[in-house]
């Protein structure tokens, strides 16, 4: 996804009860969260996987150089 994307995705993740983006690293594709329940860590990034990436991938596609 593009760099707006990345920025729309942190946005998002950070509106989500419990998770907060903390940095994004277009180079690397990290983004960097603090989730309040670590127990519920791989749950919780599932759910931010299936609820964004790829509605965001589709809106902001990665931009050629």
């Amino acid at each position: 996804m593009s760099h707006t994307g990345a920025a729309m995705f942190g946005a998002l993740v950070t509106l989500s009860p419990g998770s907060s983006a903390i940095d994004i690293d277009p180079q690397r594709r990290v983004i960097l969260l603090h989730l309040l329940d670590i127990r519920t860590a791989e749950a919780t990034l599932a759910a931010i996987r299936r609820d964004f990436e790829q509605d965001l991938c589709r809106l902001f596609p990665e931009e050629e150089p």
